[in-house]
């Protein structure tokens, strides 16, 4: 039996077993509207990098022409701004205050999403919603129990489709510099007393082999908690959490209400225990100027020998370590157990922005919402289908000579997207695990058979098995990981007049304990202070938000 014919057969079989995960492709198809052409007004962000072709203007294009012929919509655009995200911002602002509503457009900011909810610019959505959405965008939209419509809740009441994040995105393993550990015959740390020992090792046993004492053992960024090089997984594992990341973390507490995990008496126990680490040089120094991208510029040179990252950092900015030092290897593993076995890390928020929202007048919601079903279902299509063969044929599609029967992208054409007509699916790293390990990637006739948008992420697993490891370890470890009830909903007055102060007071006071400058019984003070300059108010606030969405 040939090698060819055996890995058809056996994709054969894994596609038989595996038909359940792609079930939500195989939707009846999207209504076509035909009750007549309406005209709907909206407005752009268009940040200039995409590039039109064949007399396509931002205007007029291939999408403008397909919802005209598909969905009888005549897309009008009352203004297109080609400036920065808070440009857009501020012409929108002057356009709805003016009483100049757009029919169909998108929001950013969450502070501008109440204020026009508030006032009254905005259409209310959750009828037409529930009547009209298609299975797979409620599928999308009901990750974490609902936590988006939540987020989005205007006086109990929803104007907004949510965007969203991919889930599991940030979570985080820890990354570990498997060639080292290999070099001074150590296993990796399954507790956080293994991990110390480990960074011991890092730090005095010389794995580099330069005969100097020049690694890092563990690093971290300035951020404290981050998307790159974060110590939200170390405070974990001492039962706490800050929040300086993002806009604060609220988690449910034992009585229901929500509490902020940053000054719980654990995060003590961890800044005593980073204090340490910090004098015996088992960290980054000069960790207080070094942000994310100088994180990864130390990852990338080859210096670094743990660090708590994202299941993605194989495709950056683990490359440069592989390029940088030959034999080198990094490895994922889930975060230790802390002293009390505790393993809780920081969620990725779902919660991207606002999203997409409507003119409180727009009397044709009903039918923008079949164009947002259309959007999404097609992502659970083959890779490229009909819209890209009837519409982008010659500007950003052509055949593909090496397959026949299939089409690709132009090389140095990149086809803009459908604005404001969808959301990323949160579920998409698990998909794009299970079709992983399916082995659904091997063959392109499965091009055919795999929804675009897992086929299209298949392409990032291969550039290592790594990143595929990680993901399946962020996927189980999911019931430790601490979920943000607040998060994008946070808008109140009293979080804007004080989060400035208390995120700072906290990002400055925990630095200054772990180099040293402050003791560790300054956290007690710290928590004084927080609460006395507004974190009990807005605690208050929170909770009385928290009673009208849950």
């Amino acid at each position: 039996m040939t090698r060819k014919f055996l890995t058809v057969l056996i994709l054969t079989v894994l596609l038989a077993a595996t038909t359940n995960l792609f079930a939500a492709g195989t939707k009846e198809a999207v209504k076509v509207a035909d009750d007549g052409l309406i005209t709907v007004r909206t407005v752009r962000h268009h940040g200039g990098s995409q590039v039109y072709y064949d007399g396509d203007t931002v205007e007029q294009n291939i999408w403008t022409r397909f919802l005209r012929d598909r969905f009888n919509i005549q897309l009008e655009h009352m203004w297109v701004v080609t400036g920065t995200a808070a440009d857009y911002e501020q012409r929108l602002n002057l356009s709805v205050l003016s009483g100049d509503v757009p029919d169909w457009f998108s929001i950013d900011r969450i502070e501008t999403y109440r204020d026009f909810a508030s006032a009254g610019h905005l259409f209310e959505v959750t009828d037409v919603f529930d009547r009209v959405a298609a299975p797979e965008v409620k599928h999308r939209l009901d990750v974490l129990d609902g936590i988006l419509w939540r987020a989005m809740s205007v006086n109990g009441r929803n104007y907004s489709i949510p965007g969203t994040k991919f889930k599991y995105q940030d979570n985080k393993v820890l990354w570990v510099r498997q060639d080292w550990l290999d070099k001074l015959n150590l296993e990796a740390p399954t507790t956080y007393a293994e991990m110390y020992a480990v960074a011991q090792a890092f730090a005095t046993r010389d794995p580099n082999g330069t005969g100097r004492r020049d690694t890092i053992a563990f690093a971290f960024d300035n951020s404290i908690m981050s998307w790159m090089a974060s110590l939200d997984p170390f405070f974990g594992m001492f039962g706490a959490m800050p929040g300086t990341w993002l806009r604060g973390i609220w988690i449910e507490g034992q009585d229901g209400n929500l509490i902020y995990p940053g000054i719980l008496p654990g995060a003590k126990d961890a800044l005593a225990e980073l204090a340490k680490w910090y004098r015996e040089g088992l960290v980054n120094q000069d960790f207080v100027t070094q942000n994310e991208s100088a994180l990864a510029q130390l990852v990338g040179a080859g210096n670094v020998g743990m660090y708590f990252g994202s299941p993605w950092n194989p495709t950056w900015p683990q490359p440069s370590t592989l390029e940088n030092v030959p034999g080198s290897a990094w490895k994922a593993y889930p975060i230790p157990a802390g002293p009390n076995g505790s393993r809780a890390h920081f969620d990725t928020p779902v919660i991207a922005a606002p999203g997409i929202v409507f003119g409180a007048n727009f009397a044709h919601v009903d039918r923008v919402m079949e164009v947002i079903n259309w959007n999404i279902v097609e992502q659970e299509t083959p890779r490229y289908g009909e819209f890209q063969r009837e519409y982008a044929m010659g500007r950003y599609f052509e055949n593909d000579p090496d397959n026949p029967g299939y089409i690709r992208p132009i090389a140095g054409r990149e086809m803009q997207i459908l604005a404001n007509a969808g959301f990323n699916d949160p579920y998409r790293y698990t998909r794009l695990i299970e079709a992983y390990d399916a082995g659904l990637h091997l063959d392109i006739a499965n091009k055919n058979t795999v929804p675009s948008g897992v086929w299209g992420g298949l392409s990032e697993l291969v550039q290592g098995p790594e990143y595929a490891n990680a993901l399946r370890i962020v996927a189980r470890d999911a019931e430790h990981a601490l979920v943000d009830q607040y998060g994008a909903a946070t808008s109140g007055p009293v979080h804007a007049r004080t989060w400035g102060f208390l995120s700072s007071l906290e990002r400055e006071t925990f630095a200054k304990i772990i180099m040293g400058e402050l003791p560790v019984s300054a956290f007690d003070s710290f928590v004084t202070e927080w609460r006395r300059s507004g974190g009990d108010d807005l605690a208050r606030e929170v909770n009385e938000w928290w009673r009208t969405a849950r």
